[in-house]
């Protein structure tokens, strides 16, 4: 399968910016969740997928902020051109 090209939505962009102003070791947890969404974006079938009227991919993964562990999780969307777009990346409860 070739490797696809991930967009970001001005959402998923604020998201991660908000995410990497709480943490310590921004470079780290930058470099975790790049290689998770690349991951994805590689091997779409790793992600849960939601049918419906806006069709979803969610994934759900965890970075490590030196000693504090982060739970983060991703929508994604396919779009027509065969890239795929991340909608949203933040942190979320267990």
């Amino acid at each position: 399968m070739p490797q696809r090209d991930l967009v970001w939505s001005e959402k998923a962009i604020e998201d991660l910016r908000g995410l990497l102003e709480r943490r310590d070791d921004r470079d780290s947890v930058l470099l975790c969740v790049e290689g998770h969404l690349l991951a994805v974006a590689d091997n779409p079938a790793i992600a849960s997928t939601h049918s419906g009227p806006q069709a979803y991919q969610l994934y759900r993964f965890g970075c490590r902020d030196g000693e504090t562990a982060l739970y983060l999780q991703a929508v994604f969307q396919d779009l027509p051109d065969g890239r795929l777009s991340v909608m949203s990346c933040n942190t979320t409860a267990l």
